[in-house]
């Protein structure tokens, strides 16, 4: 997911992984956004639940799947 930071106007780009962490721990502390950090300005760019939904559809199945991965790995 590209992004143009608010401040700097620098681009920058969330990866699927990124983006499904976000949308994880949005999930568990009730957050309605997600404060992705320029890595110019270092300042927080407020994205939506939902923008991150659509550049991430399907991401409860991935996470389910990234889960058992994981424990099949310990």
């Amino acid at each position: 997911m590209n992004l143009r930071c608010t401040y700097c106007q620098t681009m920058f780009a969330l990866s699927r992984e990124t983006i499904l962490a976000a949308l994880e721990q949005m999930e568990v502390e009730g957050l309605h956004h997600y404060d992705a950090h320029c890595p110019k300005c270092r300042r927080a760019n407020s994205m939506s639940g939902e923008r991150l939904e659509k550049a991430h559809t399907g991401w409860r199945e991935a996470r389910k799947e990234m889960r058992k991965q994981t424990a099949e790995t310990k």
